[in-house]
């Protein structure tokens, strides 16, 4: 059922099981009725189907409607900037953690790379992402939240999360149908429900969507988790909130022939400005996605040893320019120009980049 949110501009449809055509004709309907060209689709996730059938064809009609869909992170740069140029401006990606171990935990099917570069795209095409950061998984290690924390002001250029908060028990989900397999005891009805309802815990029990509950294990993730709350709001949302639009740190990378020249105004920049060549640039463009180790080596290998290869990405992570995880790397400037495959003259995998404009 099509809704109206009276807090924004927006209108709210569910197309998940429209074929392609009344999708279409739904959004086009909406638009040129009630005036409004943000359209918030309310389905649980983006069907992938629509990526090379419904944006395309909202691109070539001229509709111009700015869409919002909730994304799995695990999106390639090519879908995404099908999606931009079909109309999707704002997406709710599923990141939920940067760790690797904790995504596991979750079975999210992605990396905490994955998600980073998700963010980075986004930057670069102008998609707003509001997403969330989870904590308090059964059986998580306390030491992945100072892993991430380590990496708040790297980040701190891309868009932060709306919260970091304790996951929430609903019924039905896997964590309170199976709670005692995931660790979870003592499950009883949110405290909010006895302020609301002037009932027992029995019958709220049997009312209640969201419930409390403890760990088996005795464990209060607070305390492990309030370090990585504390970056992200002194090193995150407050440069992002509490200060000019103007004054927000930038990690900008400009290609210039073979070479990269980047601009860095983050606090803990190592630099104002870097200019990389021939191999750390070649690397650096590689690396707009998390590659591994060995499979930057085996490409690279016709113009530099292993040895070579390793050193050159060690330097990067040393101007804290790229990220390094369970052996994957990934750049973290956001493109704002990419490279032609005229400009490189090569044939190489990244010299198919499509050149985007700057943001």
């Amino acid at each position: 059922m099509p809704f109206a949110d009276a807090n924004r501009p927006a209108i709210g449809v569910s197309l998940l099981k429209a074929g392609l055509e009344r999708a279409f004709a739904e959004l086009e309907f909406l638009s040129q009725t009630y005036g409004r060209k943000r359209i918030d689709c309310v389905d649980n996730i983006l069907d992938m189907r629509y990526v090379n059938t419904l944006f395309p064809k909202l691109r070539d009609s001229g509709l111009g409607v700015e869409l919002f869909y909730e994304v799995k992170s695990n999106l390639r740069y090519e879908q995404l900037t099908t999606l931009y140029d079909g109309g999707l401006r704002g997406i709710q990606p599923g990141v939920e953690s940067f760790s690797n171990e904790i995504l596991r935990l979750m079975r999210k099917g992605c990396t905490g790379l994955q998600n980073i570069q998700l963010l980075r795209w986004c930057a670069e095409l102008g998609i707003d992402a509001a997403y969330n950061i989870l904590t308090g998984f059964p059986n998580e290690s306390p030491s992945e939240y100072e892993r991430m924390a380590e990496l708040v002001p790297l980040m701190c250029h891309l868009q932060p999360p709306v919260v970091v908060s304790p996951i929430r028990l609903d019924r039905f989900s896997p964590f309170f149908t199976r709670s005692s397999e995931f660790g979870l005891t003592r499950v009883r009805p949110t405290v909010s429900y006895y302020y609301v309802y002037p009932l027992g815990r029995r019958e709220l029990s049997r009312l209640a969507y969201y419930f409390d509950y403890d760990y088996e294990d005795g464990r209060e993730p607070r305390s492990y988790v309030d370090n990585l709350r504390d970056e992200v709001n002194r090193k995150w949302w407050n440069v992002w909130f509490k200060q000019p639009l103007e004054a927000r740190p930038r990690l900008d990378a400009y290609c210039d022939g073979r070479a990269v020249n980047i601009t860095d105004t983050r606090a803990e920049a190592v630099a104002p400005s870097h200019r990389l060549e021939g191999l750390a640039a070649e690397l650096y463009l590689r690396c707009d996605s998390a590659q591994s180790l060995s499979s930057l080596q085996r490409e690279f290998g016709a113009v530099a040893d292993a040895a070579e290869v390793l050193k050159a990405l060690e330097g990067l992570i040393a101007s804290k320019l790229m990220v390094e995880m369970d052996g994957q790397y990934l750049s973290l400037a956001v493109m704002r120009t990419r490279p032609a495959s005229a400009q490189l003259g090569s044939d190489h995998v990244y010299a198919n980049i499509q050149q985007a404009p700057a943001a």
